[in-house]
């Protein structure tokens, strides 16, 4: 509601007026009066520095409103406007209509129909052009000419805005008015205003609509939208708890609704890119365990082995880089990453016909092959052993912990291979353990277990004291 303040006698060409004129002004009735002026004071916001001095005249199209200076204590838009008169003999007449106020604005070449979309950071970012945000076309005055020489800004920022904005240093909150923020050569910058502007916070999102002024008198204005923004993005994992060498853990980084920018692993793309008109935003990994990589791809991933158990945190930040190459930082996020131990995860079992062997005679091989557990690519574990992990394969080496002393690993075999015969009668056991062997060559215990033979006197042996015939043992070992 836009109010005329006090008894205010308005202009006029005559006396008992109720013409009806063309054109959209409103039509009034007034006797005649004292000509003068009266001030606007705008709705629910403070008049700073001198009032706006507004004159209502009568012209062939209808009364309209003339004023130097565009309204800092309204908005563009529709207003009630309200006037009182009284006349020589004390009698008083009040009016109220709807006025339109459109002051001539000013295009903004960096904003498409005059809003424009910043990140919601406090640094300036040039567009692609390398133009500051708020970069215009030449001010030009009702007569066309360009506006020259040195005036004051003001800027004012509409009450139902719901973000704060730094413009040319000056921070603007949403109510403000008129807000000096300096003096610009308008002569120098060929009319045109250029000037960096940058969220007030960091981190929010919203929009806040601004009303650019100068002190010129006839000069224009800018009416410009404003809207911050942050990225929306979502950290992303396979499974949030993986085994200790036998899991890849798999992360990545993926947009979800309301996300602005585009995603990239390479700097280079986010520098070139116009953060203003289309953004793209660098993600890196931070913090990032040791044993898991980045990986190079549309969509920005980390994966690899991780060879010891624990929780990890993990993390990633999202940042704009400038065509400075100066890297701000806009988003970032963490999660925790549990490695669980192997325990006793794998089991082997022996490559045989029979648990039952003839003691001497019978010959045996047999091979140790594994049976449980996740896939690992044994070796039997040697001095000068080279059999190490990658993120491609996990290896494990197998060494005999217990062995009857004439049962022993094959020398020409890499793989786990006994031979020999069994001595003794009765049970003889074999033990054996095995570990995962990581890319450094550290060894992670992955198992242990054991089997056994029974072994028995061959058919037809005979005793003597309790110990076989010697030819006979002779003779059948020619048969064996």
């Amino acid at each position: 509601m836009v109010t005329a303040i006090g008894a205010v006698p308005l202009i006029t060409s005559g006396v008992a007026m109720a013409e009806s004129y063309g054109g959209t002004a409103p039509h009034i009735e007034h006797r005649a009066g004292d000509g003068t002026s009266f001030k606007v004071i705008g709705p629910g916001t403070n008049v700073t520095g001198d009032p706006v001095i507004l004159t209502l005249a009568n012209r062939a199209e209808g009364y309209k409103i003339i004023t130097d200076n565009p309204l800092p204590s309204s908005w563009v838009g529709d207003y009630k406007l309200s006037a009182t008169t009284r006349d020589g003999n004390g009698a008083s007449a009040t009016r109220e209509w709807t006025i339109t106020y459109a002051p001539a604005t000013v295009p903004v070449v960096t904003a498409a129909a005059n809003e424009i979309w910043i990140p919601g950071v406090q640094h300036s970012f040039r567009n692609g052009a390398r133009l500051n945000p708020l970069t215009t076309e030449a001010w030009k005055l009702p007569n066309g000419v360009t506006l020259g020489g040195t005036h004051e800004m003001r800027v004012s920022m509409h009450k139902d805005s719901n973000v704060s904005l730094v413009i040319a240093g000056v921070r603007i909150n949403p109510g403000d008015v008129g807000v000096p923020i300096g003096s610009y050569d308008f002569t120098t910058a060929s009319g045109k205003l250029s000037l960096p502007m940058m969220a007030a916070d960091d981190g929010r999102e919203g929009q806040a609509r601004l009303w650019i002024t100068t002190v010129a008198p006839n000069s224009p204005g800018v009416d410009l939208r404003v809207n911050t923004w942050v990225p929306h993005v979502a950290m992303k994992a396979e499974s949030w708890s993986v085994r200790q060498a036998f899991d890849m853990a798999k992360l990545k980084v993926e947009p979800v609704a309301g996300n602005r920018c585009e995603l990239t692993s390479s700097r280079s793309t986010a520098r070139s890119s116009d953060a203003l008109a289309a953004p793209k935003c660098l993600v890196e990994w931070e913090p990032l365990p040791t044993d898991l990589k980045p990986v190079t791809a549309l969509t920005p991933m980390a994966e690899g082995r991780m060879w010891v158990h624990g929780a990890y945190d993990v993390g990633y930040k999202i940042s704009l880089v400038d065509p400075n190459d100066v890297q701000v930082r806009v988003a970032s996020g963490t999660a925790t990453l549990t490695v669980t131990p192997i325990g006793n995860l794998l089991a082997y079992q022996p490559q045989r016909s029979s648990d039952r062997a003839y003691r001497l005679v019978q010959p045996l091989e047999v091979m140790l092959k594994q049976s449980a557990g996740p896939s690992c690519d044994t070796y039997w574990s040697y001095e000068g052993a080279e059999y190490r992990s990658s993120d491609a394969v996990v290896r494990c080496a197998l060494t005999w912990t217990a062995l009857p002393n004439t049962l022993s690993q094959d020398q020409y075999w890499v793989r786990p291979y006994l031979k020999g015969a069994l001595e003794q009668a009765g049970t003889q056991d074999v033990r054996w353990k095995v570990d995962v062997i990581t890319p450094l060559g550290s060894k992670i215990p992955a198992g242990e277990g054991s089997f056994a033979y029974n072994v028995i006197e061959p058919p037809g042996a005979g005793y003597h004291g309790g110990h076989a015939d010697r030819s006979k043992r002779r003779s059948l070992r020619g048969l064996a």
